[in-house]
């Protein structure tokens, strides 16, 4: 770049800058001088995204309370995660059993459902741990001084408002609220209506993702899941609306009198009028349209009364196309979000129930399970549990089912592998049992060896090795399986 133009550019402000670099126009582009492809008079040549006004939260609150379809595509994520529920493991089947009357108690299943759903819709909310620590509020929570785990109560972003920030560079959350004003959810609450509370006493929940700027413009939350599909589901909505305006106009009548022009200027419009009711009153009693014929002589117009029909044969195709729209802004099937049936020459909805169903398992993995972890974590560290397991694992049933036949065979070809490990000494009989049939889930996930599992087999190749290192003459005798190329099985037989 020459070195004037960078002086030029050196002395102006920022806006200046600002409005150069909007004046500019791109020349790596493809052009056509002939046809104005690429050009100034090209049509698309100044095309350009111009972004929409942000959803207030009376209007994301009026969509899902008032559209299904809105509410469809915020509840049908949340209600796919926890539809089967899930268990907690510990390793300890006592501590399974009391986390669980507790988790029950609290009714985590449907408040994690709840705090993810306003999430989706608002961009944001939070459980709110109720934890008696003994500190206040805005300071962290400290479990282990807890009795219990008292109550969980869901929050959306309206009440929320984040008041203090980390601001250590070194720290993995700086730039994050540190802490919320919480206002309370009701009007019948007891004492003040607003507290503030530290964010180790909140499990928060995000909507869209979004950027880092664009969540500091918006307070430190995220955009509604609804932002990007408002105006696809404006455009479906409209859609059907006209049809549904076109359904009221499907069979249009049309009565042609002869000299109407003339009647109505005449003031005649009680004869039309009169004449329009005998026609409705034959029609009524009859059946029938009673119209003039006309009379030659005279040289008289003849009546005449047709139907305009509306043809709707292309119109099933269009809506189809502005409802795969609106599921690709949503990223959910249509076989889901619509609750159709898969349509074509064999077509079952496999791929898309599947791939749906993926998308799922891994928000339960990547998402919802942290959280759960985290409560849990909470709850054992209370003294009503004071416990320290080495574990806790969020297991979460498959959501999706394979019929019987097909269950049949995938099982008996994970028994024939464990047989093919069984035999070359890779796995026991016990191991094969307790595994695929001792568990809920058996057949859903690989055999992984226990630690007491491994020290038997590391002490069997070490008394190997050593059987090895001695004289053959000393060695312990190979067992006889009755067959192979020794004993009374071999060629020698």
């Amino acid at each position: 770049m020459p070195s004037k133009l960078i002086q030029a550019l050196r002395g102006l402000t920022r806006e200046g800058i600002s409005k150069l670099s909007d004046a500019t126009t791109r020349l790596d582009d493809w052009q056509n001088q002939v046809t104005g492809f690429g050009t100034a008079i090209d049509k698309t040549t100044y095309t350009q995204y111009v972004g929409g006004i942000r959803l207030s939260d009376q209007a994301l609150s009026n969509l899902y309370h008032g559209d299904d379809l809105a509410a469809r595509m915020i509840d049908i994520v949340p209600d796919e995660l926890l539809r089967e529920g899930f268990t907690v493991e510990t390793g300890d089947a006592d501590l399974n059993a009391a986390l669980s009357e507790q988790l029950e108690q609290l009714g985590l299943d449907g408040k994690l459902a709840d705090a993810w759903r306003w999430g989706r819709l608002y961009g944001g909310a939070a459980l709110l741990l109720g934890a008696d620590d003994g500190r206040s509020a805005a300071m962290p929570l400290v479990p282990e001084r807890a009795k219990a785990l008292n109550f969980v109560h869901v929050l959306d972003r309206r009440y929320l408002w984040p008041l203090t920030y980390y601001t250590d560079p070194a720290s993995s959350k700086v730039g994050t609220p540190e802490t919320y004003i919480v206002s309370s959810t009701s009007s019948h609450t007891e004492g003040q209506g607003f507290a503030v509370v530290h964010e180790s006493r909140l499990v928060l929940f995000g909507g869209a993702t979004t950027g880092s700027r664009e969540r500091e413009q918006n307070n430190s939350w995220d955009h509604s899941v609804l932002q990007r599909a408002v105006q696809p589901l404006a455009a479906f909505n409209t859609g059907w609306k006209a049809v549904e305006l076109l359904l009221t106009d499907a069979n249009q009548a049309v009565f042609k009198m002869n000299g109407l022009s003339e009647a109505l200027g005449a003031n005649g419009e009680e004869t039309v009028k009169a004449r329009m009711k005998v026609v409705d009153l034959f029609r009524s009693v009859m059946r029938a349209i009673v119209v003039d014929a006309g009379s030659p002589g005279e040289n008289i117009a003849a009546e005449d009364f047709t139907r305009q029909s509306v043809s709707f044969s292309d119109i099933p195709a269009t809506l189809d196309k502005f409802m795969l729209r609106l599921a690709a802004a949503v990223q959910i099937p249509v076989t889901i979000m619509m609750g159709q049936s898969p349509a074509g020459m064999n077509a079952t909805g496999d791929s898309d129930f599947r791939w749906f169903y993926d998308r799922i398992r891994s928000e339960q993995t990547r998402k919802l399970s942290p959280r759960i972890r985290r409560i849990v974590k909470v709850m054992l560290a209370t003294k009503a549990f004071n416990a320290k397991p080495e574990r806790v694992e969020i297991k979460f049933a498959p959501l999706w089912t394979e019929t019987p036949l097909a269950q049949a065979t995938t099982r008996k070809m994970i028994l024939d592998g464990d047989a093919v490990a069984s035999t070359n000494g890779f796995l026991v009989a016990s191991e094969i049992a307790t595994k695929r049939f001792g568990e809920p889930n058996g057949f859903d996930s690989e055999i992984q060896l226990t630690d007491e599992g491994k020290a038997a087999r590391n002490a069997e190749l070490k008394g190997d090795l050593e059987d090895l290192s001695k004289p053959p003459e000393e060695r312990e005798p190979m067992p006889d399986d009755g067959g192979g190329f020794g004993g009374g099985g071999g060629f020698g037989g």
